[in-house]
């Protein structure tokens, strides 16, 4: 995969969207590229200081489904400490599961 496309793209404004998607795969046919490998992928090639994830909550919630207090960031440091408040999601994700997302986007 070249990168100078995508690399231009988050030198200026506005920044790329990148999400996964379902994707065709020579193994099984089809499959779906989850965000987060997207992401980590990405992620080698252009070496980001941060990585933004959009939903249609303000974040994640520490008391979920409650929802009165979110965590202000998730980095390596804390992930084992705000893990049990990602266990929570009123939808599936097909992809995998936030906790693993979570770790994926941090290491």
């Amino acid at each position: 995969m070249g990168f100078s496309s995508v690399a231009g793209g988050f030198a200026g404004w506005p920044s790329p969207v990148v999400y996964g998607d379902v994707i065709f795969d020579t193994v099984w046919g089809g499959t779906i590229l989850s965000t987060e490998d997207l992401f980590a992928h990405l992620a080698r090639q252009l070496r980001p200081t941060r990585l933004l994830l959009a939903g249609i909550e303000m974040g994640v919630w520490v008391d979920y489904p409650i929802n009165s207090q979110l965590i202000k960031e998730i980095t390596p440091h804390n992930l084992s400490e705000v893990a049990p408040a990602l266990e929570g999601s009123a939808a599936t994700d097909v992809t995998v599961a936030w906790p693993a997302k979570c770790k994926r986007c941090s290491g």
